[in-house]
C-alpha cells in the first residue's frame, strides 16, 4: 500500500520547513517512499520555496590546477597520484576576468574560482581577492573553493566581494576515512564555520559513486541538514572516472533512479537550499527527471580537471558556443528569460521525467518485444513444418 506523502511528517504545519534534528532512520524512511510519493513530496516542497520554472546556471574555472598535497582518493589534482593533470601556477587576473565575462555572456549568473590548495597562502589570497573583486564588477555572483580557511582569510574574501564559499564534506563521517586521511571531517566543518562567521554563504555537498552505500549518502545529507544553518547551496557530484587514483578500485556508478531519490531527499531535508548538479552532469541518466523533484541549478565548467578539461576555452555546455546564449539540457533548450537568467518550463520537466521512465523500462520492453518476435517466428516455423508433415502423410492414390 502506498504511503501518503505527508504521513511520515509529525506535524503538517512543519511540512517543508527547515529542521536541524534529522536522524538516519528518518532520512531512510523518505528515501524508501514509493517513487511517486517521494517525487510528489519533493516537488511540493520545491514549489513552496522556488519558482518551479526557473533554473540557475553557474560556471567553474580552475584558476590553479594540480600539485595539491592532500591524498583525496578521488581527485585528479593530488600530487600523490600519477594522473594526466599537470600542475600549473595561479592564473593571471586578466585571463580569469575574460573567462568570467564569456561565461556571463553565455548565460551564467555565478562564477566559481577553484584552486588546488590545502589552504591558501596569504600572498596567493591577495591575488584571489583581486580576482573576486573584478568578477564581482561584472555583475555576477562570486564563489571560490580554495581549501581550508582561517577566520581572517574568510573575512578578507568577504570584504573583497565573495558571495559563496565552497567546501564539501564529500561523504558520510563513517566512509570519510576510506577516501582521505590528510584532512579530517572536523577540519572541513571548522572551515564552513569560519566562512559562515565571516558573512559568506556556504556551498557544501558531496560526491556519490565512490563505492559508498546508500546509507553513506544519506549520512552525508543528515550531516548537512543538521548544521546550525543549512548550506545555501548543496552540490551533488557524481564521481568522474580518473586514471591513477585509489577510488578507481571501489567506484560504482549509482543507478539513475537511486540518484534521483537522493536528490529528492536532499530537497526534502534542506527545503530552502539550492540543489545543484555539478560534476558528472554529462551522464544524462543522472539529470533525468531531476528538475521534476527539486533540482534548481545547472553547473557547467569552463575548465575543470575532474572533467578532463585541458583548456580554458573548451566549453562543457552548449551555452559556451551558442550565438543566442541558449543552454542545452538533454535535447531541450533552456533559454535566458528576461532579467531572470536561464529558465525552463513544463516542457523540460515533462521531457526529463519521460527519460526516467524510458530508461527504467527500456530494457524490459526490449526483452518483451524480442520475446514476442521470437514467439511469432516459432509459430511460423511450426506452421511450415506442419504443412510439410501433412503433405508427406497424405496417402497416394
Amino acid at each position: 500500500m502506498s504511503t501518503a506523502p505527508d504521513s511520515i511528517n509529525d506535524n503538517r504545519n512543519t511540512f517543508g520547513q527547515p529542521r536541524h534534528n534529522w536522524t538516519r532512520p528518518e532520512a531512510q524512511a523518505r528515501y524508501d517512499l514509493p517513487f511517486a510519493d517521494l517525487i510528489f513530496q519533493a516537488q511540493s516542497i520545491h514549489r513552496r520555496n522556488f519558482d518551479p520554472n526557473h533554473v540557475e546556471t553557474a560556471s567553474l574555472l580552475s584558476i590553479k590546477t594540480g600539485g595539491c598535497p592532500e591524498d583525496c582518493g578521488y581527485c585528479s589534482q593530488s600530487a600523490r597520484y600519477d594522473t594526466d593533470i599537470k600542475a600549473t601556477r595561479l592564473m593571471d587576473q586578466s585571463a580569469v576576468v575574460e573567462t568570467a565575462r564569456r561565461a556571463r555572456d553565455a548565460g551564467a549568473s555565478r562564477f566559481c574560482m577553484a584552486a588546488a590548495w590545502r589552504n591558501p597562502k596569504d600572498k596567493d589570497l591577495d591575488r584571489v581577492c583581486e580576482m573576486v573583486s573584478a568578477v564581482k564588477g561584472l555583475g555576477m555572483e562570486t564563489c571560490a573553493t580554495l581549501g581550508m580557511l582561517t577566520e581572517d582569510q574568510a573575512r578578507r574574501l568577504q570584504q573583497a566581494g565573495l558571495d559563496f564559499y565552497n567546501h564539501n564534506v564529500d561523504t558520510s563521517p563513517e566512509f570519510y576515512g576510506r577516501i582521505i586521511t590528510t584532512r579530517t571531517m572536523q577540519d572541513r566543518i571548522d572551515t564552513l564555520g569560519h566562512a559562515r562567521n565571516a558573512g559568506l554563504k556556504v556551498c557544501c555537498g558531496g560526491i556519490v559513486g565512490m563505492g559508498e552505500q546508500v546509507g553513506d549518502r544519506l549520512g552525508m545529507l543528515v550531516l548537512l541538514a543538521n548544521l546550525a544553518v543549512h548550506p545555501e547551496s548543496v552540490p551533488i557530484n557524481l564521481w568522474n572516472e580518473v586514471k591513477g587514483v585509489p577510488v578507481n578500485d571501489t567506484a560504482e556508478r549509482p543507478d539513475p533512479i537511486a540518484l534521483v531519490r537522493l536528490i529528492a531527499v536532499a530537497r526534502i531535508m534542506m527545503p530552502k537550499s539550492v540543489v545543484r548538479l555539478s560534476a558528472g552532469r554529462q551522464y544524462d541518466g543522472r539529470i533525468a527527471g531531476a528538475v521534476f523533484r527539486g533540482w534548481r541549478q545547472f553547473h557547467f565548467h569552463r575548465r575543470c580537471p575532474a572533467d578532463h578539461q585541458k583548456s580554458a576555452d573548451r566549453p562543457r555546455c552548449q551555452a559556451a558556443r551558442s550565438p543566442r546564449h541558449d543552454i542545452e539540457v538533454g535535447h531541450c533548450r533552456v533559454r535566458r528569460g528576461p532579467n531572470r537568467g536561464p529558465s525552463c518550463g513544463l516542457t523540460l520537466m515533462l521531457f526529463e521525467a519521460r527519460i526516467v521512465l524510458e530508461r527504467t523500462l527500456a530494457l524490459r520492453i526490449n526483452r518483451a518485444r524480442r520475446g514476442i518476435l521470437d514467439f511469432h517466428r516459432n509459430l511460423q516455423r511450426l506452421g511450415r513444418w506442419r504443412s510439410r508433415h501433412d503433405s508427406n502423410m497424405r496417402p497416394t492414390v
